[in-house]
């Protein structure tokens, strides 16, 4: 399956590559779990066809094996493989690409940072009432993942409130707290080199993937990489830039929605109660170029292991390309942890309870757990939001849980200047809103399960009439309601 981004749309846009269909070289076998009699010796079948003595194993979804095969003979893998006994799935490995404890004491109640005056939406979801009430404050952190591009935790508006791993020491090359990463202290990544090529034919700048593998040499630092205008102008990649001391990209926009620090210097996020953890799936050099399946699958089973409650996502399912079950299985495996998982709805103004090209839609749909906020954008009139960029917010009566402003919203703009802001676009900054939300009621509400948050945020929301059809909750986030709710 292939996973597409709620990106943001700007005025200029990245230049479009061709992804491959799945990843080469990989399947995925997913068991039954209502014949485990069966098990032990299918394995063993399974790896001897694919001439292996291992494979990998997920927790948060058990019974879920990824399977190294021959390159060039993984859809014939895959069906051989579904015909032995105790077989629940076999399919390729589909590809993706970009659409702490403690306390603290909440700021004075008025916004006094630069841009607060452009932050129409804070109005829009009753924040302002919420920092009214709760200004001096102090209320517990909550840990939310941003599972995206990346995470720039050195953003002078942003660095208070990220998150800090307790387990690991700084610089050290240790890994201290024992969990495969060597000091993964604000998140990690989980990113192979790209899966497609990042230079189009013609290009000068670089000739093939593994020129622009040397920028990310298998590292685990969230942090992102860094694309001027000039690159998107003429569709190279600037492989050499220093990735520590960039702006953010997509991730980085997404987190300020969440945690920007009331600091009377850029934009203003929902509290410092959010501690912000960034969980890498794009490759630092080129995001467009495709993150594997497996990747997302380790990314969430870290942000949950490390102690996330809330996870905000910008990435959305595909059904034309892959099988993209595994991911399915593990958004829905969050449950047990008791997480609550937000995803954008997506900008390609389908109605997804009835797509007019089901070949092309993403289809959040196919994620449907009691765990699970889908979020629809609107704009400074409660409307349907239709983006400058073009395309326009996905919508669905059954599928989309609730809106939240996702027209011209002011955040960090990572491809201008260092520590610079515009107004970006998308389900992509719709979606974070509705993920703080959900953190700031688990902060005053502790005993509240991922289902009570889900059940509270629909229950909260502000009618708007002429969205009923659209969403469950017939309206938009009111995330004062939410907090005083029952």
């Amino acid at each position: 399956m292939i996973v597409a981004p709620a990106f943001a749309q700007r005025d200029i846009q990245p230049v479009a590559r061709q992804l491959p269909e799945f990843v080469p070289g990989s399947m995925w076998v997913k068991l039954d779990a209502d014949r485990p009699q069966a098990h032990d010796s299918t394995m063993r079948v399974v790896r001897a066809l694919a001439g292996v003595d291992q494979t990998k194993t997920f927790w948060l979804v058990p019974g879920l094996h990824l399977v190294r095969v021959p390159v060039g003979l993984e859809r014939e893998f895959s069906l051989l493989v579904r015909g032995l006994e105790g077989i629940e799935y076999a399919s390729v490995e589909g590809v993706g690409t970009t659409s702490q404890a403690g306390t603290c004491t909440q700021p004075p109640k008025t916004c006094t940072d630069q841009y607060c005056s452009q932050q129409y939406w804070v109005e829009k979801i009753n924040l302002d009432d919420v920092w009214h009430d709760y200004a001096g404050v102090a209320l517990p952190q909550v840990v939310v993942a941003v599972m995206d591009t990346g995470l720039n935790y050195n953003h002078t508006d942003l660095q208070a409130n990220v998150w800090n791993n307790p387990g690991e020491i700084p610089g050290n090359g240790i890994d201290d707290d024992g969990n495969g990463i060597k000091d993964d202290i604000h998140g990690a990544a989980f990113v192979d080199n790209p899966i497609a090529d990042p230079c189009l034919p013609g290009e000068s700048y670089c000739s093939s993937s593994s020129a622009c593998a040397a920028c990310d040499p298998g590292s685990h630092d969230p942090v992102e990489g860094v694309l001027d205008r000039a690159d998107y102008l003429d569709g190279t990649v600037n492989c050499g830039v220093d990735v520590s001391d960039g702006p953010g990209l997509h991730g980085t926009a997404v987190a300020s929605v969440i945690a920007a620090t009331a600091n009377d210097k850029q934009v203003r996020g929902f509290t410092c109660s959010m501690r912000v953890m960034g969980v890498r799936l794009y490759h630092r050099c080129y995001p467009a170029s495709g993150f594997r399946e497996s990747d997302f699958v380790s990314g969430l089973q870290y942000a949950i292991d490390e102690g996330a409650t809330v996870v905000s996502s910008s990435i959305l399912l595909r059904p034309d390309l892959g099988n993209g079950s595994a991911m399915i299985d593990a958004i829905g495996g969050a449950y047990n942890s008791d997480v609550v998982y937000v995803q954008s709805a997506g900008n390609e103004g389908q109605d997804l309870d009835n797509p007019a090209d089901p070949t092309k839609v993403y289809v959040p749909q196919q994620i449907q757990f009691p765990h699970v906020l889908v979020v629809g954008a609107t704009d400074e009139n409660d409307a349907l939001a239709n983006f400058p960029g073009g395309g326009a917010t996905n919508v669905g009566g059954g599928t989309v849980s609730i809106f939240a402003p996702g027209r011209n919203i002011r955040t960090f703009d990572g491809n201008a200047a260092a520590n610079s802001v515009g107004f970006l676009n998308g389900t992509s900054f719709s979606t974070p809103m509705v993920a703080a939300a959900v953190a700031l009621f688990r902060s005053l509400n502790p005993t509240a399960t991922a289902e009570d948050c889900v059940n509270a945020v629909v229950a909260t929301r502000r009618f708007v009439p002429a969205l009923a059809p659209h969403c469950r909750a017939d309206g938009i986030l009111d995330v004062h309601a939410l907090l005083n709710y029952p």
